[in-house]
């Protein structure tokens, strides 16, 4: 981290983020569960949850800025394959030409695509 000397420069990846970040923590003490991309030292950008407070001394003057990152590039990864899949499930149900009906264990219609209300003449509704 010595080689560090400008942490807008070097570590984020959208320098609008840090300036927001700054102004949190001058306003609040504190920030948490900010979550952003940084730059590792190889260069690759990683998602964190940051969390930051300003150390103050006897008068409140500003001593420095204290902060934690936990990593959570693999929750970013696992909600985005999330939305992928769901985005994968919804445009097979609407382009299928055969009716997918899904039902629950009690058979209960859960979902229908549109192939499926044309046949059925059930609604979505």
């Amino acid at each position: 981290m010595a080689n560090v000397t400008d942490i807008r420069r070097q570590l984020t990846v959208d320098p609008n983020e840090r300036p927001e970040t700054k102004r949190l923590v001058d306003e609040h003490g504190s920030s948490s569960g900010l979550e952003q991309r940084i730059l590792r030292k190889d260069g690759i950008a990683i998602w964190v949850s940051a969390t930051f407070r300003s150390v103050r001394n006897d008068n409140g003057s500003l001593l420095y800025d204290k902060g934690f990152l936990s990593d959570i590039s693999d929750r970013k990864q696992a909600e985005k394959a999330i939305i992928e899949c769901e985005q994968r499930y919804r445009a097979l149900m609407e382009n299928a030409a055969n009716a997918i009906f899904l039902m629950a264990r009690q058979l209960m219609l859960v979902d229908i695509n549109s192939a499926g209300c044309e046949l059925s003449r059930y609604t979505r509704t």
